[in-house]
């Protein structure tokens, strides 16, 4: 709560700085700030440049469902706060997190938020069932996704845990084979 708290008053200031002055909101810079956070244990203060690059092109791209096309407002956004920390607080760390932002962030940023290989479990869910045409944004539409995914059949491949199929006994050879494998 603490750390939220301050940094909401850090993202005031940097909406009334000239850096924020062409800025619509902080909304993904928040995103930003919490998944570091969550996931790292890190705040503004202690953000490494690595740690920045994780948040952007691997934690989020896994566990935050935005569209890609966010990817542009998310750097313009953490930009303008490494802009903003360096200018008015000498933040030690800004320049080489500008870096990280520079070039073909954007750009890097938008492929790894498309790129469905990345997701969690959880963000694949949710981006199945958008596709399958259920507003998953809303209660009543991920209700209907979680039905409409409990009524399918598990592919033949898939045994539930405790299924006696699941462990079915290997053939002689096949037995030889894995504890050769394990060898």
């Amino acid at each position: 709560d603490a750390r939220r708290a301050l940094e909401s008053a850090l993202l005031r200031r940097l909406l009334a700085s000239p850096e924020g002055a062409a800025l619509e909101g902080v909304r993904t810079c928040r995103v930003v700030l919490d998944a570091a956070a969550d996931f790292l244990g890190a705040t503004i203060a202690t953000l490494s440049a690595e740690d920045l690059r994780e948040v952007l092109f691997e934690i989020i791209p896994r566990q935050v469902t935005i569209d890609p096309s966010a990817a542009g407002a998310i750097v313009a956004e953490t930009r303008a706060l490494y802009t903003f920390l360096d200018r008015e607080m000498g933040l030690e760390q800004a320049p080489a997190c500008l870096g990280v932002l520079g070039g073909a962030a954007e750009k890097n940023l938008a492929a790894a938020l498309a790129d469905a290989s990345r997701f969690g479990m959880a963000k694949q869910i949710f981006a199945e069932g958008r596709k399958a045409g259920f507003d998953v944004r809303t209660k009543a539409g991920l209700e209907g996704w979680m039905r409409e995914l409990h009524a399918r059949e598990l592919p033949p491949a898939v045994r539930p845990p405790g299924d006696p199929a699941a462990r079915a006994p290997l053939d002689p050879k096949a037995k030889k084979a894995k504890k050769d494998g394990r060898k």
